[in-house]
């Protein structure tokens, strides 16, 4: 990943150009600069049209609508793909923190890198469960976080193949067509600096992170079995469940800190054992002031990501046990980020199938239990001013008799 861009002598940097105008050439992004706002987007996440060539990927406002046959004709005279996806950033973006003045006091080789490029992808086994990665300590930026397989972008590499060979380096996990449940597609895109906070100090890389998910035919069993962890770039894997999930999106503490969720881990050996998760690091959305915790990374949590309605892990001890079936994260849908309960009715039946509208931070709760509890509640209530009422109502009609009786 970002550790070894620059021990490699034959990597070029893949940086990112933008323009606002289609009308204008691109430019190159300048460092520190929060793509987000030059794009006018008002609401930490909006639309953005991205491509590649050359190792160079471009950003721009998405055209105007045009017939579906005529954007296809100026696609293929243009040779290059074009497609148009989420693009977001933290509410806490260090590039919006900055002033002019400390930017300017950057060093010259941090001010003039502009935006790298990194890729990374979600993948989901046939049973439902996420692969992350722990980021080794000794990695330049982000160490000891939880993210999907991923890294930098290689000489004449696409997107989705630089994330296929970042996902065969780290995990060993080498996916095959046949073994692909549909397309390989784009998520989002992220923009990440890091240190990530401005009370850790000035940043010192910018990227846009683009995430992908890919879904397979293969078991969590499966793949866990096929696992190769590289230790120079990541100390630990672990397979997300759904109900791990609700906890990461909603950061609730319905996951049990006393529940013990193994772990993969890798030695400097490259030799495999089995490891506790810190159940802290699952509901931790930024770092603590003076120092990074681990956890899964605010991009990683917010990026959209498809999930269908399957059964949920209610008990997680090993990747090998069969899901059980419990009531938690049902259905996703395109939008900001809904409220953390609700309790409108949900269709519990999801299509099994990727739709790129449907998003991992836009779940909705299979709320039915909690909608039995407050019908429970609203009972107890009316029998409580029943009691109070009732009394009241008839103290007053025989009040009401007693007047009119001495008239």
């Amino acid at each position: 990943m970002t550790q070894n861009m620059c021990a490699n002598p034959t990597h070029i940097r893949t940086v990112v150009h933008v323009r606002r105008n289609h009308k204008r050439p691109y430019q190159p992004a300048e460092f520190g600069s929060c793509l987000v706002d030059y794009f006018g987007i008002t609401d930490d996440f909006g639309r953005i049209e991205c491509s590649m060539k050359d190792n160079i990927v471009y950003l721009q406002p998405p055209p105007p609508s045009t017939p579906q046959g005529m954007e296809r004709n100026r696609l293929k005279e243009k040779d290059v793909e074009k497609k148009v996806s989420r693009f977001q950033h933290p509410p806490f973006c260090v590039a919006r923190k900055i002033t002019a003045e400390e930017k300017a006091a950057l060093p010259p080789e941090v001010r003039g890198r502009g935006i790298d490029v990194g890729v990374c992808i979600l993948l989901e086994a046939s049973d439902g469960r996420l692969l992350m990665t722990r980021r080794a300590q000794h990695m330049r930026t982000f160490p000891g976080m939880w993210v999907p397989p991923g890294g930098h972008i290689e000489e004449g590499e696409t997107l989705e193949t630089a994330g296929l060979r970042e996902l065969q380096e780290e995990t060993g996990l080498e996916v095959g067509l046949q073994e692909r449940d549909g397309a390989c597609q784009i998520l989002g895109l992220w923009e990440s600096l890091y240190p990530s906070v401005v009370y850790m100090g000035q940043p010192s890389r910018h990227h846009i992170v683009v995430y992908f998910h890919l879904r397979l035919h293969l078991t969590t069993s499966n793949l866990q079995q096929r696992l190769k962890l590289d230790w120079k770039e990541v100390d630990a894997c672990l397979w997300l469940t759904r109900e791990m999930a609700e906890v990461v999106v909603f950061g609730s503490h319905r996951f049990s800190t006393s529940r013990r969720t193994p772990i993969t881990l890798v030695d400097r050996e490259g030799v495999h054992s089995t490891g506790v998760l810190d159940p802290t690091g699952l509901w931790k959305g930024v770092p603590e002031s003076g120092f990074e915790v681990e956890r899964i990374t605010t991009g990683t949590r917010s990026v959209p990501s498809p999930v269908r309605s399957i059964p949920v892990t209610s008990q997680v001890s090993s990747p090998h046990e069969a899901p059980v079936t419990s009531q938690v994260i049902s259905h996703h849908e395109s939008g900001k980020l809904t409220s953390r309960v609700r309790s409108t009715p949900v269709t519990s039946q999801v299509s099994s199938r990727h739709e790129p509208g449907q998003f991992f931070t836009n779940c909705r709760m299979d709320t039915s239990h909690l909608r039995k509890r407050e019908i429970t509640c609203l009972t107890c209530l009316r029998n409580y001013l029943h009691c109070i009422i009732a009394p009241v109502t008839l103290c007053f009609i025989f009040v009401m008799i007693i007047k009119l009786f001495k008239k």
